[in-house]
């Protein structure tokens, strides 16, 4: 979805859940601690900012080809 907002000349908007062992979030919902972080891309100047805490820092698009990378299991077991 990111690609395509991208391709369509759209920014993005987009959270990330760092899950129940992960670091701490920005993002407070009523004033509790989440994991979450919530980001807009401005694909024309190629930079993210953290929507909570105005965070900024720049971005660059990779291709990765799915046969390059090794995909992981819930749990961490390969998949190969």
């Amino acid at each position: 979805m990111l690609l395509q907002k991208m391709r369509n000349g759209e920014n993005a908007v987009y959270t990330y859940d760092w899950g129940p062992n992960g670091r701490e979030g920005t993002w407070r919902h009523e004033g509790q601690k989440t994991t979450i972080n919530r980001y807009k891309i401005d694909f024309k100047t190629m930079t993210q900012v953290n929507i909570d805490n105005q965070s900024e820092r720049s971005i660059r698009i990779a291709y990765i080809r799915p046969q390059d990378v090794e995909a992981l299991l819930m749990g961490g077991a390969s998949a190969r």
